[in-house]
């Protein structure tokens, strides 16, 4: 799934759980920073989201992620 947080930050990773306060873990995530016309992305692997931070999110076809 691909996770907007605040700023221009996106997550990329498998959902491997959530609660009910909107917490998510991810595993095998990539973190990809968007300025201007480009992005930098960095592994960061297991990765817990606070619900707090998240913009939206969904499903991401791993064919046209790139498009």
């Amino acid at each position: 799934i691909m996770v907007a947080v605040r700023g221009n930050t996106y997550l990329y990773g498998t959902l491997r759980s959530y609660d009910q306060y909107g917490n998510i873990v991810l595993q095998d995530t990539v973190e990809r920073v968007y300025y201007r016309q480009s992005y930098a992305e960095a592994a960061r692997g297991l990765f817990l989201v606070r619900g707090q931070v998240i913009s939206s999110m969904g499903r991401v076809d791993p064919q046209r992620e790139h498009d």
